[in-house]
């Protein structure tokens, strides 16, 4: 698979992924497993610290491991207070406008707008720059910086 086609598609399941938990969340199924196989799946803790600034995290906007990182996504930690669970809101949909991709060996970068789209229709639009480390054909997010569109 092409670089820019493998980027494309992890761009795709890791909003598939948002969506997901937020429909576990709204189901009152196990949205805390879900979002546990999303960050593991997709976020390369298991090697080391991953570079994650989420765009709504502002008294402690940079999240380097596994549990800061799920605080962000489903909340209930009571280290990271302001979390109320990002991809709890829920999502129905996120559309990626991808912009570039750039691959240094094993490393590539990536950077775009996302549109978050909730269930009632609402949009919420943010940038981002995703830095994946290329394993096996497969992508694993070592760097994660996302900011509100203007």
């Amino acid at each position: 698979m092409e670089t820019n086609d493998l980027v494309i598609e992890t761009l795709n399941r890791w909003g598939l992924g948002i969506v997901a938990i937020g429909n576990a969340f709204l189901r009152s199924s196990d949205y805390e497993l879900e979002a546990r196989n999303f960050v593991d799946d997709l976020y390369n803790f298991e090697s080391g610290p991953v570079l994650f600034k989420p765009t709504a995290a502002k008294e402690q906007p940079f999240r380097l491991d596994r549990e800061a990182a799920l605080s962000y996504f489903i909340g209930g930690n009571s280290q990271y207070s302001e979390d109320h669970g990002f991809a709890l809101r829920p999502w129905n949909e996120i559309q990626f406008e991808h912009k570039q991709t750039v691959q240094f060996d094993d490393m590539i970068l990536a950077m775009g707008r996302y549109n978050f789209i909730d269930t009632e229709k609402k949009v919420v639009r943010a940038d981002y720059s995703f830095g994946f480390q290329k394993r096996n054909q497969k992508l694993k997010i070592v760097l994660h910086h996302s900011s509100f569109a203007n």
